[in-house]
C-alpha cells in the first residue's frame, strides 16, 4: 500500500516553492507551506549584512522563527518531504521550528534545497536533534531542470524505507558537490579537469567565511591561486 506524504517547504522569494509545487505534482503529495508569522523583506534577507534578520537568526543556534499556523492533522503522514532554501550551508532556523513543532517519531523526513550554488552542507547534522525519533534520509538538491518522472522516481523510491530504523538510521554527506559535478561534466565530455584553487583556503565555518567575503567585496579583491592553466590556448 503506497504511503500518504506530505511537501512542506519554506520558501524566501519562490524559488524553492516552484520545486515544491513539482514535487507534490510527482509524488502525488500534499501541499504545505510553512509561512513565517512576519514575512522576511530583500532586507532581512541581505546576507552581507552580519545584522540583518537572516544573519542573526543564523548566527544564533537558539533561534526559532514563529510559524504563522500549524497543521492539525500531522499524524496521517508517513514521509515527509521538508523544502527550504540554503542559508549559509545548512537549512534556515525556522525548518527547526517547524520540525520541533510535531512529533514525527516513526515518520520518514526527506530533505529538499534549492540554492544559488551550495550543496546541503551540514544540514542533516542540524535537523537531526529538532526530529528524534523520525528517519531523517539523505536530502536532494532541486537546482535547475528536473523532469516530473524524475521527480516521481525519487519520491517512490525515497519513501521506501523497509528495514530501516529510526534509532540507526544515518544520513551521509559527501563534501564537494561542485568537484563532483565537474568530474561528471569531464567524463561525460571528455575535456580535461582542472581545480581552481587559491593559495589561502576558505574557511569552513560559514561565520568566518562570510566575514573574508565581505572583507573582498569591499576591497574588490582577488584571491591569488595555487597554479593556472598552462596550455589555455590549447
Amino acid at each position: 500500500m503506497s504511503k500518504k506524504m506530505l511537501v512542506a517547504y519554506f520558501s524566501a522569494s519562490g524559488v524553492t516553492a516552484k520545486a515544491a509545487w513539482k514535487l507534490s505534482e510527482a509524488a502525488g503529495a500534499e501541499l504545505y507551506e510553512i509561512k513565517p508569522e512576519i514575512s522576511y523583506s530583500k532586507e532581512d534577507l541581505d546576507w552581507m549584512d552580519k545584522k540583518s534578520r537572516s544573519s542573526l537568526e543564523m548566527n544564533d543556534p537558539a533561534s526559532r522563527p514563529v510559524i504563522a499556523g500549524k497543521m492539525e492533522d500531522m499524524d496521517q503522514y508517513e514521509v515527509v518531504f521538508v523544502g527550504f532554501p540554503i542559508w549559509w550551508y545548512v537549512a534556515p532556523k525556522i525548518i527547526n521550528t517547524f520540525l520541533e513543532s510535531y512529533d514525527f517519531s516513526g515518520k520518514t523526513i526527506v530533505p529538499f534545497a534549492t540554492s544559488g550554488g551550495s550543496g546541503m552542507g551540514s544540514t542533516n547534522e542540524k535537523l537531526a536533534p529538532s526530529c528524534p525519533g523520525a528517519i531523517l534520509l539523505e536530502g536532494k538538491m532541486l537546482n535547475g531542470v528536473v523532469t516530473q518522472a524524475e521527480l516521481k522516481a525519487w519520491a517512490e523510491n525515497t519513501a521506501d524505507t523497509s528495514g530501516v530504523d529510526a534509532n540507526t538510521s544515518v544520513s551521509v554527506q559527501a563534501p564537494g558537490n561542485v568537484a563532483r559535478m565537474a568530474a561528471w561534466i569531464q567524463q561525460e565530455t571528455g575535456g580535461d579537469l582542472f581545480s581552481i584553487r587559491v593559495e589561502e583556503p576558505y574557511s569552513a565555518d560559514y561565520d568566518e567565511c562570510l566575514d573574508r567575503a565581505a572583507d573582498e567585496k569591499a576591497e574588490n579583491a582577488r584571491s591569488v591561486l595555487v597554479e593556472k592553466v598552462l596550455d589555455m590556448a590549447g
